[in-house]
């Protein structure tokens, strides 16, 4: 029942102030007669009706207040009249633009030159500047049902996306998605659950240990990434980019030493001068992170893979970032494997 009462609260709530919702005598001076249901507040109950994750809204004719609604796979009934039309977006999409990947390299620290200027990225042996893989992967893994608590979120970089194409998202089961490009080639494979191995929270033995900082996760930067990704609500990738961003100049345990550098650390450990492309990424988190929280984040180097190819070589280097809390415990890593392309 759309009733007098649920338009002033809905009215109050998001500070939509229009007497033609709530104030009977004026809504009697326009065309409607009485008072009709704001759009907003029907798409709501529509979506929530239908479980969707995203839909496309038209509203055919207003709901007047008083009204018994049926909310139908096809949209809000008001007896046999369909007042608002509702069709699910099965594949949401995303422009990787310039504007877009300059704001994810303003939220992530991450400005490489492959992603930002064709000359750069042409010189690093690519056709064109490419957007962000950790973009790519915040974006589809935000429009996903990851669990925000406890996960695992595994991707390959398959392809890369060129600055100015559309990714497309796929579901492909349960735990499993792809981004596609425009050409329809698969850029990113992904894979997420509930499940957390307890190997990857934790270096092994004899890891290379090539950084160790405090961070603290803030409202401020987990807002930042999850606008640049375009994100609805929690952010899967963001422990990938949280040395960076959480970085705490003042802690007694950050003393002397520099704020993380994303584009510089990664050159630095994979030891070339050549562009570090993303091959594959894995975020595993036991718990969710707390806002404003003190964690220590260690780095190490967990192995190196040098494989000869016609023309020259595919050097791989496996890195490993994992947080603990003030009790020591690890309580999420991030894991990439970066390759670099060497010529004869």
């Amino acid at each position: 029942m759309i009733d007098a009462e649920l338009l002033t609260r809905w009215g109050e709530l998001t500070t939509d102030a229009n007497p033609l919702h709530t104030d009977p005598e004026y809504a009697a001076s326009t065309r409607f007669g009485v008072p009709i249901a704001h759009g907003h507040l029907l798409a709501c109950l529509a979506i929530e009706a239908l479980d969707a994750d995203a839909v496309s809204v038209r509203f055919v004719a207003p709901v007047p207040v008083g009204s018994e609604i049926e909310v139908r796979p096809d949209g809000i009934h008001v007896g046999d009249a369909r007042c608002v039309e509702i069709t699910p977006i099965a594949d949401p999409t995303m422009l990787f633009d310039h504007d877009s990947i300059a704001r994810y390299a303003a939220a992530s620290s991450d400005d490489n030159p492959i992603h930002l200027d064709e000359e750069a990225a042409r010189a690093g042996g690519l056709d064109s500047a490419i957007a962000q893989g950790m973009l790519v992967l915040g974006w589809a893994a935000g429009q996903l049902d990851v669990p925000d608590d406890a996960y695992t979120l595994a991707a390959r970089f398959i392809a890369p996306l060129p600055v100015g194409d559309v990714g497309t998202l796929h579901v492909d089961g349960e735990g499993s998605a792809r981004v596609t490009r425009g050409d329809g080639r698969d850029a990113v494979s992904l894979q997420y659950s509930a499940e957390v191995d307890a190997e990857r929270l934790r270096l092994p033995e004899g890891a290379q240990l090539v950084a160790e900082v405090a961070v603290s996760p803030t409202p401020a930067t987990l807002t930042a990434v999850k606008e640049a990704v375009g994100a609805r609500f929690a952010v899967p990738t963001y422990p990938f980019m949280l040395t960076a961003v959480g970085f705490l100049p003042d802690d007694d345990a950050n003393d002397g030493i520099r704020r993380p550098y994303p584009v510089r650390d990664c050159a630095d450990w994979v030891a070339s001068d050549r562009p570090a492309l993303h091959g594959e990424q894995t975020i595993t988190v036991a718990r969710a992170f707390a806002l404003g929280e003190r964690l220590i984040a260690r780095t190490a180097v967990i192995s190196r893979d040098r494989r000869e190819r016609s023309g020259g070589a595919l050097v791989f280097t496996v890195i490993r970032t994992v947080f603990a809390d003030a009790s020591g415990a690890v309580i999420a890593a991030s894991e990439m494997n970066l390759i670099v392309v060497e010529d004869d």
